[in-house]
């Protein structure tokens, strides 16, 4: 290996490290585990689709250094024989990727009781409990990175996503109290929000002429973006190159919260 080649593992390498990631048989959450996967970590896949994590296992780079789990985020009664069965059979968990999402896209005055508790359910209140346990069973004694997932709705609304943007919001301020409550455990927490991207739950908005048009006159790219392309900024808060990395907000989001396509004006180019 070259000198090169040494530093950047050295850097970036996940050996030796147990990664869960939540929602994983979702296409974000299946990308980051991927990516996890192919750098050395043991990877655990979680998610209530266990077909899904199936087929996300049987495209790992070594399927053999991963195992996946049934979770759902709505049954917190099973979150303790959840982690214990995880310790128990790795020891630890170094690295807590929170990427379970599920939306309705409807407006305030419409959406349903049930509704309602689904989604924060998923995206918070699941999140808060499950990322508690974890610390106090496992990375409070060994530390670790939690990396949470966000959204372009922490910063500018969508119509109709009001309760899924008010859990994404809710994790950006729970990101920064993990931050400082759990930094004397050696423990970094970093929440990545993405833009537009393309996934199986964005779909029936790219499917949309007028929603598309909105959505592509937002993004500085003019594209959306693909899941693989958060890999990047996975791969950094999950390594040792982010050791002095905490209470970050991560924009991975194609130029979206910057400003979006400019208006026009005059230049030579």
């Amino acid at each position: 290996m070259s000198e090169i080649g040494s530093y950047l593992e050295g850097m970036f390498s996940l050996k030796g490290k147990v990664a869960l990631v939540v929602g994983s048989a979702g296409d974000i959450g299946a990308s980051i585990a991927a990516c996890y996967n192919a750098v050395g970590a043991t990877v655990l896949l979680c998610d209530c689709n266990k077909e899904g994590l199936a087929k996300v296992q049987s495209g790992f780079e070594y399927p053999e250094n991963s195992k996946y789990y049934e979770l759902d985020l709505l049954d917190e009664d099973s979150f303790e024989n959840f982690v214990d069965s995880i310790i128990k059979e790795h020891g630890k968990i170094d690295i807590l990727v929170n990427s379970a999402g599920i939306n309705k896209r409807e407006g305030i005055l419409d959406v349903s009781d049930e509704t309602f508790d689904s989604i924060i359910g998923v995206q918070f209140i699941g999140v808060y409990k499950l990322s508690a346990l974890i610390v106090r069973e496992s990375m409070r004694k060994t530390g670790g990175k939690i990396i949470n997932v966000g959204s372009y709705t922490c910063y500018l609304a969508m119509g109709g996503s009001s309760v899924y943007a008010a859990a994404k919001n809710a994790i950006v301020g729970l990101t920064k109290s993990m931050c400082i409550e759990w930094a004397r455990f050696g423990i970094q927490a970093n929440c990545v929000c993405p833009g537009h991207f393309r996934t199986g739950m964005t779909e029936t908005n790219w499917a949309n002429e007028e929603r598309a048009k909105w959505i592509l006159e937002r993004i500085a790219c003019e594209r959306p973006g693909l899941p693989s392309e958060l890999n990047g900024a996975f791969l950094l808060l999950a390594s040792s190159a982010s050791d002095y990395i905490s209470g970050a907000i991560l924009n991975v989001d194609g130029g979206s919260v910057a400003g979006g396509k400019p208006y026009p004006f005059d230049t030579e180019y």
